[in-house]
């Protein structure tokens, strides 16, 4: 229950007093009762607990006048003639879902604007920009300009607008922009919007780059800075100069510019000039119309699209015929004085699908007449294969080879000229014989005529194909045209579910579909659940039967790299990524096997990946059950996985020999045990039963070796000398409370019998941590993990009794950076995580293991050896530990343990 309090309006501070409770003072105020109040000064209405009101902390309790009152004070205090005064709350601004207890403050000001109290209203955000303002600039904003008496408070007098910044605005926008100037550094631009003489958005490219009558980008009447007024001239003088390059460039290609429309940018700079019905409106940007050479209006296009496209000519190989043209019009006839017949794209003349771009069929036809190849396409230039293709082109061709090279821009007499160039070029020992045909100053004009000729075929032509195509699929058209160019808008209605379908002529015609995306996914689905159907029956009945009718009906709908579901297990893999492989696992398994359970409900492991890679030993587990004497007909019910010693999951066999001993081994082990000498010919595979086990350690001169280095060392397997085998030293530290056992190292036995005979080696240790201890040059085979959180856990234990802490560190363990995969060996190179607890404190420290444990370093964790330097002065662990070593024995407490006679070497 919150405390009450005696109603007493003394307690209320001086700033609260300007609030007014909405219902009156209640009998009872509790601390925390909340009170709708209104501020006499603005008529903001607000929730106040009697805690806040009666704080006298606060200097002002109204949130809104906490706003404005630092904008009014530092307004006023500039001019006295223009002045706020009043502000205001306007609660009509507010949002709908606003509540008493969180009303937006939505301030309007009145501010004075002359001597005869004309005012204007204010709302809060001009008016802050407007206060922060020097009073020069101030008195000169538009939004402080007296209506009423059409009064500016100003006495700045302005300078001239510069003539020439002014020719150049009414050159790109027309007569009708003005420049006003206003400040030393401001102007006022006005310039009118082309919708006013256009309303429809139709523009003509003569209103924005012939004759400007406005700005196509929108309508200016704004106060900007000189510089960026120079901007806007520069931006649209480009764009004056883009659209007459089109302009230009349209005839080349039997084209007309038209219409250009702006779509309009989030931006009061850039609100347009209206938008034309079919304009796509995505982006914003500036959009072209012209007439194609089928005499039909293109669609909106960008610039970078009219010119990629060749005015809708992309596709029917433009650049090519005006060389076409101009060969026609250069050799008109051949030597028997008839008129020359020419082809393209002739892939009967050399053969082997090679086509020649331009060719003659019937001048000097004994000499093979004459081949045109143009490098039009980039791919000539750039693509190997392509290059390597024009060259046996050259080298196949019997008669006048010419190449020409791209020419940009080509019109008739750049035509010619390439023409007479590649001529030049050209070898051909009779060469003569074809520049006696040759006219050598043509008619351009003619070339024009032939080229325009050339284009208005390739259109008829390809309009046949695609109205054949029409006839074939029966599709209605939308709007269908009486001539097509490949890159013309083609809509048509899907013939399934009457969806409108927008493409392109060539796309029709190369996809010949008459469905809409969705009706042709789905049809395309159906047929491939078809073609899956009749492949699966083409399994034998046996596998057919022997799969579940739930992976079967997956496979089937969705695919052969789907995922299925195993049915007894529910585990998610994948049968193939192929319908050969799936097809392939199910024969060799005659039907479905689930590689984690084997269709038992059990899994063995949930790593598919290690699963999966039964199939590739398969046959090795059958010969090693084989050997033992086992059917192998079920062999998977022997198989399990586990992790090795080095970390890795891998393949474990579980064989129970005949006196009931189990032995679980991976398929290495197994494959050594049956090929050993010892084991030929044996079916009795038991270490147990074999004496293996029991046989006297002593007597084994492999043991005897490694005692040598180490006292209790044992060796796992001796059977095999080549291979490398997992060892122990046999040896627990103990440093006060924590215990650490030796973790097994790996050696090779030969390695071992050569070391062996070197006196040099006899201060050698194959254990990491008895180096640590001992002092003694570190192993150096590769380390693995277990190892080095070993030795990482001495040192820690070394650190807690030196440093006399009251409870030992704990949780000591390095782990990888990626804690799902563990390393079978660690590299000096791989960067750790060497962590531990001092109580609640977690340390933790990333670095490679040789920087970590190198002496000439902390040799620890670094925030711990700053410590032990300030309060053992000591800078390196190797200091640490000769304090460890040199300390007295009956220092060490006896808990009951016995102390280990080989820690850090003690006697």
């Amino acid at each position: 229950m919150p405390r009450k309090s005696v109603r007493n309006l003394n307690h209320l501070s001086s700033s609260a007093r300007d609030l007014v409770p909405a219902t009156g003072w209640p009998e009872e105020i509790a601390n925390k009762t909340k009170i709708t109040c209104r501020c006499r000064k603005c008529g903001f209405e607000t929730e106040k607990s009697w805690d806040m009101l009666t704080n006298k902390t606060v200097a002002i309790h109204c949130k809104l006048c906490a706003n404005a009152q630092p904008v009014v004070t530092k307004f006023n205090s500039e001019k006295a003639t223009l002045a706020v005064i009043q502000y205001r709350w306007n609660p009509g601004k507010n949002n709908a879902n606003n509540t008493v207890k969180h009303n937006s403050c939505a301030i309007e000001y009145t501010v004075n604007l002359c001597a005869k109290n004309h005012t204007v209203t204010l709302a809060h955000g001009p008016m802050k920009r407007l206060a922060n303002l020097p009073l020069a600039r101030r008195l000169t904003s538009s939004l402080l300009q007296c209506v009423t008496c059409q009064q500016v408070q100003s006495v700045y007098q302005p300078t001239p607008v510069d003539p020439e910044l002014i020719r150049e605005a009414q050159a790109v926008w027309g007569e009708k922009a003005t420049l006003t100037r206003v400040t030393d550094n401001t102007l006022k631009l006005t310039v009118p919007v082309l919708a006013n003489l256009f309303p429809d958005g139709y523009i003509p490219w003569q209103a924005v780059a012939k004759t400007p009558s406005g700005r196509i980008k929108g309508a200016i009447d704004a106060t900007l800075s000189e510089a960026r007024i120079r901007a806007l001239i520069a931006d649209d003088r480009e764009l004056i100069a883009q659209t007459k390059k089109l302009v230009d460039t349209a005839p080349l290609f039997g084209a007309e510019m038209r219409y250009i429309c702006f779509i309009p940018r989030d931006n009061d700079l850039y609100r347009g000039s209206g938008v034309p019905a079919k304009a796509p409106q995505a982006k914003p940007g500036i959009l072209y119309r012209y007439r194609k050479a089928t005499k039909y209006l293109s669609s909106w296009q960008s610039y970078h699209r009219v010119i990629e496209s060749n005015f809708s000519r992309k596709g029917i190989q433009a650049e090519q015929s005006w060389i076409s043209a101009a060969a026609r019009i250069m050799f008109p006839k051949n030597e028997a004085g008839i008129e020359t017949d020419w082809t393209e794209n002739d892939r009967s003349i050399i053969g082997d699908n090679l086509e020649i771009d331009i060719s003659t069929v019937n001048l000097l036809t004994h000499l093979q007449g004459i081949l045109i190849e143009y490098d039009g396409d980039p791919s000539h230039r750039n693509c190997a294969e392509t290059q390597a293709r024009d060259a046996r082109k050259e080298q196949e061709a019997k008669g006048l080879f010419l190449r020409v090279p791209q020419v940009k821009n080509l019109n008739a007499e750049r035509a010619a000229n390439a023409l007479l160039a590649a001529l030049e070029k050209a070898q051909h020992p009779e060469k003569a014989q074809f520049l006696k045909l040759l006219i050598v100053q043509p008619d351009h004009e003619a070339i024009r005529r032939e080229y325009i000729e050339l284009i208005r075929e390739k259109a008829i032509r390809f309009t046949r194909r695609v109205q054949e195509k029409i006839k074939e699929t029966a599709i209605k058209v939308v709007e269908e045209q009486r001539y097509y160019l490949p890159s013309d808008e083609f809509n048509y209605r899907c013939a399934t579910c009457e969806s409108l379908v927008k493409s392109n002529a060539k796309i029709f015609i190369d996809s010949g579909t008459k469905h809409c995306q969705v009706c042709r996914g789905k049809a395309i689905k159906n047929n491939n659940i078809k073609n899956r159907e009749d492949l699966f029956a083409c399994l034998p009945v046996e596998v057919q039967n022997n799969v579940p009718p739930e992976i079967k009906n997956t496979l089937v709908q969705s695919g052969w790299n789907s995922t299925i579901c195993c049915p007894w297990c529910f585990s998610a893999f994948s049968l193939g990524q192929s319908q050969e492989k799936v097809f392939s696992r199910l024969e060799k398994n005659n039907g479905f096997r689930c590689p984690l359970c084997f269709n038992s409900g059990e899994k063995v492991t949930d790593n598919i990946q290690v699963a999966n890679s039964i199939a590739q030993y398969d046959d090795n587990i059958k010969a090693i059950l084989s050997c033992a004497g086992v059917s192998s007909d079920s062999w998977w019910k022997y198989v399990s996985f586990k992790n090795s010693s080095s970390g890795k999951e891998q393949i474990f066999i579980m064989l129970t020999c005949a006196s009931g001993h189990k032995n679980s081994r991976n398929l290495r082990q197994w494959r050594d045990i049956f090929s050993a000498k010892n084991n030929a010919g044996k079916v009795n595979y038991c270490p147990i039963c074999a004496g293996i086990a029991k046989q006297d350690v002593t007597q084994c001169k492999h043991h005897q070796r490694l005692r040598r280095y180490h006292p209790d060392g044992v060796i796992s397997d001796v059977s095999n000398p080549v291979h490398i085998v997992a060892a122990s030293c046999g040896e627990t530290t103990r440093i006060g409370n924590v215990s650490v056992v030796h973790p097994p190292f790996y050696l090779s036995l030969n390695k071992l019998a050569a070391k062996i005979k070197n006196s040099a080696n006899d201060n050698y240790s194959y254990c990491v941590c008895c180096s640590e201890l001992s002092g003694k040059p570190m192993p150096g085979s590769d380390k693995t993990l277990a190892q080095l959180t070993a030795r990482l856990q001495i040192r820690a234990a070394i650190y807690s009794t030196v440093m006399k802490l009251p409870t030992a560190l704990t949780d000591v363990k390095i782990t990888p950076l990626d804690e799902s995969t563990v390393p079978d060996k660690v590299k000096s190179s791989d960067k750790l995580l060497f962590s531990c607890y001092r109580g609640e404190e977690h340390i933790v420290e990333k670095n490679t293991f040789n920087n970590f444990f190198n002496p000439a370093r902390e040799g620890f964790f670094k925030v711990l050896m700053d410590e032990a330097g300030v309060k053992a002065g000591v800078k390196k662990f190797a200091e640490l530990k000769a304090m460890y070593n040199h300390r007295p024995l009956i220092d060490e407490a006896f808990d009951g343990h016995d102390l280990d006679d080989r820690t850090l070497g003690q006697p």
